[in-house]
């Protein structure tokens, strides 16, 4: 894969964003391409003689699309650890009598946890907001889940497919969003950047040396910055400049401009350019032999309409897709 063509994308990933504030980069669009529902239990601030307490009103179901994604802040996680905020993919329950939900009691067992450990780092006051959301959804998950159980089972059969998870703050009249509350932004970018110098409690970065991408001198170089699995550092073999961890940086260096770019264009890739061949899944990369980023886009563009289009009309647009590639003499395809 080359790494280049991939920085690249990501530079049109983020022209497409739009982004106001560096989070935004990070959240992500849980089912890109096509719109989807997320159902929402909404919490109440009640502020009465200088004491605050949350209390569960209602069920919130919302359409979420490529325009709002932004403010639930989703983000995935570990598959055994719960995504990075309160917002993540919702599914069946495990128990319909008791009203059991895995994604629940991740999100009540792990996810506010280390939200809540988040806000007494960065010290904001919202850690107590989070603390009596917790406290509140646990005493009556009963009959919260009761509710999110009834309203999940409403949706027809295609919207159970695509529905995501979240929570709805409600503060006098202003609904509060999972992005609005700093504590989840600071999540979102300490995720996607805390990897990218640091493995196994090891920090591993270059000063004032090349890039092994952008091939320019640039003052700070992470050492695990690639958003690939084709390149790990979990076993001590895999590892040059005498098997140490810290010295990691001189087998890939990456300045802070290309890994934000790799990361970006590495979504980009699994959102817009993975396709199906006899049911085997691969991902076309655009490789330019002279970088040119009107012409990037360009050919992105002609990949997402092949991507968006129908199916049964596939095998008619992919001969104008090659003939467009064949006439286009600056282009490779990595597949």
């Amino acid at each position: 894969m080359n790494d280049r063509a991939v920085v690249a994308l990501g530079k049109i990933y983020k022209n497409e964003l739009q982004v106001s504030e560096e989070w935004e980069l990070y959240a992500e669009n849980m089912f890109p391409g096509s719109p989807h529902t997320i159902i929402s239990p909404v919490f109440t601030i009640n502020i009465n003689a200088n004491q605050t307490t949350v209390s569960f009103t209602e069920i919130d179901v919302s359409p979420y699309d490529e325009r709002s994604y932004k403010k639930y802040a989703y983000r995935k996680g570990a598959s055994n650890g719960g995504d990075i905020t309160v917002t993540t993919k919702f599914g069946a329950f495990d128990d319909a009598v008791n009203y059991r939900n895995k994604k629940v009691d991740t999100i009540l067992n792990n996810v506010f946890t280390k939200s809540i450990s988040i806000g007494e780092l960065i010290k904001s006051p919202e850690k107590e907001i989070l603390i009596l959301i917790k406290n509140e959804w646990m005493q009556n998950v009963s009959e919260i889940n009761k509710k999110l159980y009834d309203t999940y089972e409403s949706l027809d059969k295609e919207a159970k497919k695509k529905c995501g998870l979240s929570i709805i703050v409600q503060k006098g009249p202003d609904s509060l969003f999972v992005a609005d509350f700093e504590i989840f932004r600071t999540a979102l970018v300490k995720d996607a950047t805390q990897g990218l110098s640091e493995f196994g409690g090891v920090v591993s970065e270059g000063f004032n040396n090349i890039c092994s991408i952008c091939l320019t001198q640039k003052e700070h170089l992470h050492g695990f910055a690639s958003p690939f699995k084709y390149y790990t550092v979990d076993k001590k073999g895999y590892i040059s400049n005498y098997f140490s961890l810290k010295l990691a940086w001189k087998n890939y260096p990456i300045c802070d401009e290309c890994a934000e770019g790799a990361l970006l264009g590495a979504r980009m890739i699994e959102e817009e350019l993975n396709f199906y061949f006899y049911g085997k899944p691969y991902m076309a990369i655009p490789r330019l032999l002279i970088d040119d980023e009107d012409r990037y886009l360009e050919v992105f563009d002609a990949f997402r309409q092949f991507r968006n289009s129908e199916r049964n009309a596939q095998s008619a647009y992919e001969d104008e897709l090659m003939t467009f590639v064949r006439n286009k003499k600056t282009i490779l395809i990595s597949i």
